[in-house]
């Protein structure tokens, strides 16, 4: 998986600084959310994430408890990153997969979905390099 760059890192830092979190409590926040120590051995995928989740707390603070690291019923990192994978060795272009959700469930991103149908794109993405290998 492509790994975090130097960019995503800065923003992430930027948006922390804005909402006033220290770095102890940036650090807490990622590793609840990506059982991750570091932020430089982020994904470039689970970077995207923790910046959108910075970006969306309205409150100006983020919860670091056991309710922070659950993510309720949106799709997972380690879901995301699997449907990238699976993309990845059919040769399909994020263009594709973007394609695919948009056909299967009316969504632009795979970051709006659910659980659910992220497991239903996983499956869908399964039989077709099933049925490309046949």
């Amino acid at each position: 998986m492509k790994e975090i760059g130097k960019n995503q890192l800065k923003a992430i830092w930027a948006q922390s600084h804005r909402m006033g979190l220290n770095g102890e409590s940036l650090h807490e926040f990622v590793e609840n959310q990506t059982r991750k120590k570091s932020l430089r051995t982020l994904t470039h995928t689970e970077a995207q994430q923790i910046l959108l989740q910075l970006q969306q707390k309205k409150s100006g603070k983020i919860q670091t408890g056991e309710e922070g690291s659950e993510r309720g019923n949106h799709i997972s990192f380690s879901q995301i990153d699997f449907i990238h994978g699976l993309a990845k060795e059919m040769d399909w272009n994020r263009f594709r997969t973007q394609r695919l959700t948009q056909r299967m469930y009316g969504l632009r991103k795979l970051e709006r979905m659910n659980k659910k149908q992220a497991s239903g794109l996983i499956e869908a993405l399964k039989a077709i390099k099933k049925r490309k290998a046949a």
